[in-house]
């Protein structure tokens, strides 16, 4: 009998208890993801925007584009120079690829921090050695002349990791790229300073549907589907 008393079932009272505490933590938990990519948001607007006063300073200092400017070389021996007709360009060459000399470049004049080497193997974008990381893991910005939306520029764009190409796997969630359009632009995802598309690595259609001024991000959805570009100089 003494044994059965030490062995009662849990109460009511007690159970109830216990399911309220687990409530609490899966709310902490739940909150403390939100702060984090609330913070990570806010890590790639300021990243975004110390670029672009970065790429406009560099610009008036040099009147040409980072990785674009024919006589780089003249300034700084371990850069490659580049065929200075405006556009920061990707290219097949593994020794002058432009993308990857603009960040080199910009750091050389030391408009940004960090070290970039320049150099990629093929067109890949290397998180952290020579294009920025960001702070999401595997994520990671590059600058292009690209048409991404409503018009043709130098762009800066955030993207996630892709073997043997620039970083433009998805790296954003629909409604992250829609907050950050919002936040930042018009926050229609094909106009505008800043565009939203597809990420390499997903079904087009994915991040946003309609195009131009009726397009719009896909927030009913919370998929990793979405990189975003910004214009080099707003």
């Amino acid at each position: 009998m003494a044994h059965m008393k030490n062995n009662k079932g849990v109460s009511l009272l007690e159970l109830s208890a216990s399911i309220a505490v687990i409530g609490v933590l899966l709310g902490v938990i739940v909150e403390g993801v939100s702060i984090r990519k609330a913070s990570e948001i806010r890590g790639f607007m300021m990243d975004v925007s110390s670029f672009q006063v970065a790429v406009q300073g560099f610009t008036a200092k040099y009147t040409d584009w980072p990785g674009d400017m024919s006589n780089a070389n003249t300034y700084w021996t371990t850069t490659a120079n580049g065929d200075g007709n405006g556009q920061v360009d990707v290219s097949n060459s593994a020794s002058n690829n432009e993308t990857f000399t603009a960040w080199q470049q910009l750091s050389l004049s030391q408009f940004i921090g960090g070290s970039y080497s320049g150099t990629a193997t093929g067109v890949q974008a290397d998180i952290g050695i020579n294009v920025p990381a960001a702070n999401r893991a595997a994520v990671g910005y590059y600058i292009v002349y690209a048409n991404t939306g409503d018009g043709i520029r130098n762009e800066i764009g955030l993207g996630k990791f892709w073997a043997t190409h620039t970083n433009s796997n998805a790296a954003l969630t629909q409604a992250e790229a829609f907050a950050i359009d919002k936040k930042m632009d018009d926050g229609t995802p094909q106009t505008g300073l800043i565009h939203g598309l597809d990420g390499s690595d997903v079904t087009a259609g994915t991040c946003l549907s309609g195009s131009g001024s009726s397009s719009t991000y896909n927030t009913s959805s919370k998929t990793f589907s979405c990189i975003q570009t910004f214009n080099a100089i707003p």
